[in-house]
């Protein structure tokens, strides 16, 4: 049967896709990124996900009657690609002539800014590198974002902001009751 077959095709490009991306992660040079220091978020058919707990660091807070209570947190973030997520992030920032073949996209790294009052995180840096640890293209654009449910980024916000405050952020992305603290 062709669908069969058709089927059959399609899961070992998947499952090749993950194992490279896999491969690109196991064998990524240390002297790029402190791979020691990643801490894995999530993974799916396009994307691995990671941030640095390390690198979390208040850098503006107030004063209030509880203590000081940041309002400004940085911290590096981690993407890892198989082929259909650099297909996809090549296409959404425009960088096709700069990387013409999404096999050659292996993982970006970025220093976010995060408003936890305002919900929103700002890519401060991110650069994007093949598998060798070359950087493939780089971008200091500043962009902020406000973070809702349907974000890409909200689980790094959520990561970085429960890494400071422990209000178990990442636990209530994904509750069933999630919305009904908000009333």
């Amino acid at each position: 049967n062709t669908t069969e077959v058709s089927n059959m095709k399609h899961a070992s490009c998947i499952t090749a896709s993950l194992l490279l991306l896999l491969v690109c992660f196991l064998f990524m040079p240390l002297g790029i990124v402190r791979a020691e220091g990643w801490y894995w978020l999530s993974s799916d058919e396009k994307y691995s996900n990671f941030f640095d707990p390390a690198s979390v660091v208040a850098t503006a807070s107030v004063e209030t009657a509880r203590g000081r209570v940041p309002t400004e947190i940085e911290a590096y973030i981690k993407t890892g690609y198989s082929y259909g997520g650099a297909q996809e992030t090549i296409a959404a920032y425009g960088i096709g002539e700069v990387i013409p073949d999404p096999a050659q996209l292996a993982f970006s790294v970025a220093l976010l800014k995060v408003n936890p009052q305002n919900r929103t995180v700002q890519y401060m840096k991110e650069d994007f590198y093949d598998a060798s640890g070359r950087v493939l293209w780089s971008h200091t654009d500043g962009r902020e974002k406000e973070i809702n449910s349907q974000s890409f980024d909200e689980q790094y916000y959520d990561a970085i902001v429960d890494h400071v405050f422990h209000q178990h952020e990442l636990e209530r992305r994904v509750a069933q009751d999630r919305w009904q603290d908000l009333w």
